[in-house]
């Protein structure tokens, strides 16, 4: 059978929607448009070296019905694969960024519990003034209120939200350093999760080893 080689896709220029952030200068950039951090455009920083290969023709194969992830986080890898018939090929493999130390993805073998197009964070995100807008802190947690009446939580957004498991942990749209950065989440490039999300459906097997 004739087999279409794997494309290469960067991600140099990947929307950096933060979602599970928690990198220490997050709160001071997240309106300025040449940081990573800026959830209003398109990441004009430093480009990590971060990339996807797709094999087009075992996607176009792959549905909800043969579609399996697998998360290495050991390899900071995501990969999704078609499973049928006692074959198993490798439609999508990407770089991630997993849980930070002290904020772990957990190992397990899971299943797709959630799927939606845009979410937003119920616990991570930030504190704003209700009247103004004006930014309070970036790097905020819903569960510590700053000082003041006036803050209103807006939690981050998790575009093409994938659940894992039941106390929130899923894959999304973020950032993807090259380190494990999230508070338990996994973040996948911009021009990838979709590619993934399109494909499975809530019951999919999802396999996170180490």
């Amino acid at each position: 059978m004739l087999r279409l080689p794997f494309a290469l896709i960067s991600t140099g220029a990947l929307a950096l929607l933060v979602s599970c952030e928690s990198d220490p200068s997050y709160s001071s950039q997240l309106r300025d448009p040449n940081s990573r951090y800026y959830q209003g455009g398109s990441y004009t920083g430093p480009t990590p070296s971060s990339s996807a290969t797709v094999n087009q023709e075992v996607l176009d194969r792959t549905n909800p019905s043969n579609a399996r992830i697998e998360i290495s986080l050991g390899q900071q890898k995501a990969r999704l694969y078609r499973v049928a018939g006692g074959s198993k090929e490798l439609a999508v493999e990407t770089r991630i960024s997993t849980g930070r130390e002290g904020n772990h993805t957990p190992v397990g073998s899971y299943s797709v519990l959630e799927k939606l197009r845009q979410k937003n964070s119920s616990l991570y995100g930030s504190w704003v003034n209700s009247e103004t807008g004006a930014m309070i802190q970036g790097d905020g947690d819903s569960r510590h209120r700053p000082s003041g009446s006036n803050a209103e939580f807006q939690g981050a957004s998790m575009p093409y939200w994938l659940r894992i498991t039941r106390d929130g942990v899923g894959m999304h749209v973020g950032y993807v350093p090259n380190h494990p950065a999230s508070h338990g989440c996994i973040r996948v490039p911009n021009k990838i999760q979709p590619l993934i999300w399109e494909r499975v459906s809530v019951g999919t097997p999802v396999d996170i080893r180490p």
